[in-house]
């Protein structure tokens, strides 16, 4: 009963007594302690609000920096092919002097 005496202090609720195996409340307790707890979880509502409004924030600025990488990736993948396939080209064509060089 000791931790009722001290919820009792925190509450700082007037009137209300500590027996040996019950606490008693005046009348009014009962509405004040409801009110209490409807802005206890108001606030944590709002608590729980703003944090998942952060972390969404969060996953949603991870989601497009990995899109936007992996864009930045395939342009890098295609600027290399193209640069492959004109250097085979390139080298396709000199080929092909040096066989007509030859041929002459």
């Amino acid at each position: 009963m000791a931790t009722f005496g001290v919820v009792l202090q925190a509450a700082k609720l007037k009137g209300a007594q500590l027996g040996t195996s019950m606490v008693f409340l005046k009348y009014f307790h009962a509405e004040e302690l409801r009110q209490r707890l409807e802005l206890l979880n108001r606030n944590a509502t709002l608590i729980s609000k703003n944090v998942r409004r952060l972390l969404a924030g969060k996953e949603l600025q991870r989601r497009r920096e990995g899109k936007q990488r992996a864009i930045e990736e395939q342009k890098a993948k295609a600027e290399q092919e193209a640069k492959a396939a004109e250097f085979k080209r390139l080298q396709a064509e000199a080929a092909a002097r040096g066989t007509m060089a030859h041929t002459r």
